[in-house]
């Protein structure tokens, strides 16, 4: 051993003899300095003295290591502090080619990394596997170290290492969302794909990972919600920061949107095969004016989207020559095949459809010219503009146009209206509020494509419905699903609207056939969409997708998905267990999360009927909503690791005294904002406001209501029985003050469905007929009181009074049968009314027309033959009787009693057989053979036809009924309970009588109000409805988990939907195999593809032929 070494442990000894030079300060002992090991050992003051006495600072050992890698290896700080204070070079390597910065990423502490980056060390240095510092941090998952990597190189956030592998794709891999969403703030791009073509999406959702899932949509929807411009849903989708978010999602949701990015083997490819001559002749054949086979015609444009020209023909406006060929072609031909490449085109076909789209009235209008029949025939008589009124001959001239002709889309003669598009979807559907649109220009009736309201576009403008109003049904389904935001929505008003087009008479067999399948397609479509997103949604129970599905949608009416499937009658739609539950969370609103706790239910809302207990009701509202779940604010967010790198950020910059990215600048700590704390209203305020949006759930309307019917009813039932007097009683005053409460209730509906709908669309509910029955029959009585009260005694005045009590009694009868709505909202008795109702519409209707034709007929027939004229004057009426009007009504009772009691079994025998002892006899006696007759021969046919046939097909008539609606019966259930919901949400808060008195209170309010009108005011159009902060940010987070679940699945939404839950255990291993042959059939085509690049690549196109024909070979041998 050396002197130095053995001196190593004194200082002042180690000191002395490198002052006396006594040995070589760089010896080795073991193939290692003394440097080295006072690195190892953390000697700060050795290191010092070693520096002074001109020590090597980057030898190596025999491991290929410095002093600053063993220091770092040690994990000692200060060694790595001072040897780089010193001028160690900070981008030493070892023999595994890991440099410092490799090192110190794997270390959980910034400080190793940050003051390596001061002293220059460089961070694009990979080690042996091809790494970098960045996926080195990534890997050992330390924020702090990541951020300050990012920070001080921001450009590295996407680079490549091994197995293609960028940061976010290692975030992923480890399921790490604190990871996932520092790089995804700093910029990381979601699109780049591994070495295996797989993005860190795909990863993700591979993986199921909630909390990533959770976290990146809550990163990009803040985004939006943050902009000081959020408010209605057209301010907000005009912000920079709302197309950035729809940009995103179009990342994720790409398939028919994606972007082409040639891997390293393509471009190999592309350099042998498609140089720039080649490019060029591509774009000739695109702007030529040449005809080319539509097939060779979409072969060259294929080809030029996989050779990177999309930006190319955007640039040159080639497009709408594109899209006007691909529509003349293809979409008018119903060329399914083509129509199915060409939404491969990724970008491309995305503007495409944007050109078609922003001329859907020439779209229509070229459709239109050469077939008029069918639905196409329906659209063209219903949507020309009032000013063309034509004659014949131009009609005639119109029609012999052939679509092929050089006129353009943009120079058609607009005869077909928008407006008036719109106005026959709502009429034929019966959504009324479809016709209000602010989607198109008025003067030019063309729709303006750069609205901010594009994101849910005007369903009349899309393809899809133009394919629908055009009778070409093969190709709705493809056009269905690459709609990018409104799927569901859009769907679900196709299936409403083809199966409105089915019952009209104008259509023939053939379409109406094709439109009631293609409406189950659209429908299986919705439902395919929904399951795959409520798989994806991770809010607690669904709470996402519920909030969505009862969200109003301004370019629907604002008639939500609910509305539109309920109005559609889409049967299975409404009976997935999520829009069940959107159902009851809209019935009982703030008790929906307790509603299995029913006592502490029914409790709360009894509080409500009891005054000193309502003012409880504040705090008791305030606790149930506290245990009602968000999908805001994922806690990962909030958890002390991100918070973590959040401040080490802050003291990196501070310390370093570095400006801030914007990005940056969002994962700083937010300071906290000015804490004005909001003025707390008073207690009494507080209990007022809660009353009223306690009274404004439908629930506790329904409860406030029926107890109010129910007390009701038996007044009035104790009235018309004990209390119908003279004398008008109070508590009968009472009641008719109650029908006035009705009658309000009534004209409010009225109104509300004038304004919304149609009153047609009122009139078809049949409860509503019943109740205005009853309110009718209810004040004739009061009227007839009153006339009685003020008239006195009079003759007639107890007949008048009699009468009276008949229409109160009738009143009273149907306001018991109205009851019957009550046990809609129960599911074991819902049912049954539908079934009743269906049969008595449906069966026992069309059986009494029938048996009423029977009676009267074998009534006459028994009439005649056992009391014929010549012997019934003097038979069957009493002497001096000649009141035909008497006689008249005798006969007809006489008659019914007949024939009505034959049908329960009372045949009457006895007076059929009594004869007249004389021909003067008084009683009432038979003729003898009619006698005869009448019991042997019709009576006889009568009972077989009417006991026998007619009662044992109504018997099985309704047997089948039965069975349809109990095949149908959670379906039938959801639509009544549907009905009742919406019933109950647009009634008034209190029943009546009570209404009354708000209806007033909402009179003088109006008065005031105009009163107070601002008259600068008048004439201007009125504001849109202003948009809840909460709904757009359920319209954003929606349609992020939308993109998610959507992503790469559109293909497979063909609109068969198969419930594994209703297959029996071969039938589901059958169903399993299926899946798993499918997804080795696409793994088997990916590789097949790969193979025919990689051996055609070796062969060139054929130079003897035509350039087109060339390209379209070349296509061929790549694409067959």
């Amino acid at each position: 051993m050396s002197s130095l070494w053995s001196a190593y442990p004194s200082v002042t000894q180690l000191r002395q003899l490198l002052d006396d030079k006594a040995e070589d300060v760089d010896s080795r002992q073991n193939d290692r300095t003394l440097l080295h090991r006072a690195a190892t050992d953390n000697k700060l003051e050795v290191i010092r003295l070693l520096k002074e006495h001109g020590a090597d600072l980057n030898a190596l050992n025999s491991a290929g290591k410095s002093a600053l890698n063993l220091g770092l290896e040690k994990r000692h700080f200060e060694t790595v502090e001072l040897l780089l204070e010193l001028g160690a070079d900070p981008n030493t390597a070892t023999v595994n080619t890991e440099s410092t910065l490799h090192q110190a990423a794997a270390i959980k502490d910034s400080r190793f990394i940050s003051r390596l980056l001061a002293h220059g060390a460089k961070c694009n240095a990979p080690d042996r596997l091809n790494d970098w510092p960045i996926h080195r941090a990534s890997l050992e998952e330390y924020l702090e170290t990541v951020g300050v990597l990012l920070h001080e190189h921001s450009e590295h956030i996407n680079v490549i290492g091994n197995r293609g592998l960028t940061p976010l794709h290692i975030a992923a891999t480890n399921s790490n969302a604190e990871l996932f969403a520092v790089l995804v703030e700093h910029g990381a791009d979601i699109a780049v794909k591994d070495l295996q073509g797989r993005t860190p999406l795909d990863l993700v959702i591979m993986n199921q990972d909630n909390a990533i899932l959770d976290t990146y949509g809550y990163l990009l929807a803040n985004k939006v919600v943050k902009c000081p411009e959020a408010g209605s849903f057209r301010t907000v989708f005009s912000t920079d920061s709302a197309r950035k978010f729809l940009d995103t999602l179009t990342k994720i949701d790409n398939e028919y949107r994606r972007t082409f990015v040639p891997t390293d083997t393509d471009i190999e490819y592309f350099q042998n095969r498609l140089d720039e001559a080649t490019n060029e002749m591509l774009l000739s054949y695109i702007e030529s004016d040449e005809r080319i086979d539509i097939n060779e015609f979409v072969q060259i444009i294929i080809r030029a989207v996989s050779n990177g020209l999309v930006d190319e023909i955007i640039s040159k406006d080639l497009v709408p020559k594109i899209a006007e060929s691909i529509f003349r072609h293809v979409l008018v031909t119903e060329n399914e095949i083509l129509l199915q490449e060409l939404m491969n085109l990724g970008v491309l076909w995305g503007k495409i459809v944007q050109f078609l789209e922003s001329n859907i009235v020439e779209v229509y209008e070229k459709t239109l010219i050469a077939k008029r029949v069918g639905i196409r025939g329906l659209v063209w008589r219903e949507c020309l503009k009032d000013e063309d009124d034509e004659d014949e001959d131009e009609d005639q001239k119109q029609q012999t146009k052939i679509l092929g002709s050089g006129e353009s889309l943009q120079e058609v003669t607009q005869r077909v209206s928008y407006d008036k598009l719109h106005m026959l979807v709502s009429k034929t559907t019966k959504l009324w509020q479809l016709r209000h649109t602010d989607f198109i220009d008025e003067q030019t009736d063309r729709c303006n494509l750069d609205s901010p309201i594009e994101v849910m576009k005007d369903p009349v403008r899309t393809l899809a419905m133009w394919s629908v109003l055009t009778g070409r049904f093969k190709l709705t389904p493809h056009l269905l699903r690459q709609e990018p935001y409104d799927l569901i929505p859009q769907a679900l008003l196709m299936a409403k609207l083809l199966r409105c087009l089915s019952i009209l008479r104008s259509i023939e067999d053939v379409y109406r056939n094709k439109a009631i399948n293609m409406a189950n397609t659209c429908e299986g479509i919705a439902i395919q969409a929904l399951r795959r997103i409520k798989e994806f949604d991770t809010s607690q129970n669904n709470i996402l997708t519920m909030e969505y599905l009862r969200l109003p949608l301004r370019s629907y009416g604002d008639y939500d998905a609910i509305d539109l499937a309920a109005r559609g009658e889409s049967s299975s739609f409404v009976t997935i267990d999520v829009v069940q539950d959107t159902l009851d969370m809209f019935w009982y609103s703030d008790f929906f999360f307790v509603r299995s706790n029913v006592w502490k239910m029914e409790g709360a809302i009894l509080m409500g009927f009891v005054p000193p207990l309502m003012l409880l009701l504040p705090l008791i509202m305030e606790r149930f909503r506290k245990e009602s779940p968000t999908f805001k604010n994922p806690e990962i967010l909030q958890d002390s690791k991100f918070v973590q790198v959040k401040s080490a950020l802050h003291s990196h910059n501070e310390h370093h005294g570095h400006e801030m990215t914007g990005a940056e600048e969002r994962l700083l700590p937010q300071p906290p904002e000015a804490e004005v704390p909001p003025k707390k209203p008073s207690y009494v305020r507080r209990v007022f406001k809660e009353l009223n949006a306690f009274y404004d759930i439908p629930c506790v309307k329904f409860r406030f209501h029926v107890t109010a019917h129910v007390m009701f009813v038996l007044l009035l039932s104790f009235v018309v029985m004990r209390l119908f007097n003279k004398r008008m009683s109070v508590s009968e005053c009472i009641c008719y003050v109650c029908l006035l409460g009705f009658l309000v209730e009534e004209i409010n509906e009225i109104f509300k469905s004038k304004k919304d709908e149609s009153l047609a669309s009122y009139f078809s509910d049949g409860w509503n007929l019943i109740d205005l029955t009853a309110i009718l029959c209810g004040i004739i009585s009061f009227a007839l009181r009153l006339d009685d009260e003020i008239s006195g005694k009079s003759e007639h005045a107890e007949s008048v009074r009699y009468w009276a009590l008949v229409l109160l009694s009738t009143t009273c009868l149907v306001y018991w049968i109205r009851l019957l709505f009550v046990s809609v909202i129960l599911e074991s008795l819902g049912p049954k009314l539908k079934m009743m109702a269906l049969m008595v519409k449906k069966d026992f209707l069309p059986f009494l027309y029938i048996l009423f034709i029977l009676m009267i007929g074998f009534g006459v027939v028994f009439q005649a033959l056992l009391y014929p004229p010549t012997n019934f004057g003097t038979s069957s009426l009493s002497p001096g009787d000649t009141d035909n009007g008497t006689e008249a009504q005798e006969i007809a009772v006489r008659m019914f009693r007949t024939t009505f009691f034959m049908i329960v079994g009372e045949y009457g025998l006895d007076d059929k057989t009594n004869l007249c002892s004389s021909p003067d006899a008084k009683e009432d006696c038979v003729h003898e053979t009619g006698s005869l007759l009448v019991t042997n021969i019709f009576m006889v046919i009568y009972i077989v036809i009417v006991q026998i046939l007619l009662l044992n097909v109504i018997v099985a008539m309704f047997s089948e009924t039965i069975d349809a609606v109990n095949r149908e019966s959670t379906a039938m259930w959801q639509f009544e309970k549907y009905d009742l919901t919406q019933e109950f949400f647009m009634r008034s808060k209190l029943p009546p009588p009570f209404n009354v008195l708000l209806e007033l209170r909402r009179l003088i309010a109006w008065i005031i109000r105009r009163f107070r009108r601002n008259k600068s005011s008048d004439g201007k159009r009125t504001a849109p409805r202003s948009t809840e902060k909460s709904e757009v940010e359920v319209f954003l987070y929606y349609l992020y988990y939308q993109a998610i679940s959507c992503r790469g699945q559109r293909s497979t939404f063909r609109g068969v939907v198969i419930d594994e839950e209703d297959l029996d255990e071969g039938n589901k291993i059958i169903f399993e195999q299926i899946k798993d042959i499918q997804k080795e059939l696409k793994r088997l085509r990916k590789l097949e593809t790969l193979v025919q690049k990689m051996s055609n690549s070796s062969s060139g196109p054929s130079r003897q032929l035509p350039p087109h024909r060339q390209l379209a070979a070349l296509a061929e041998n790549q694409d067959t």
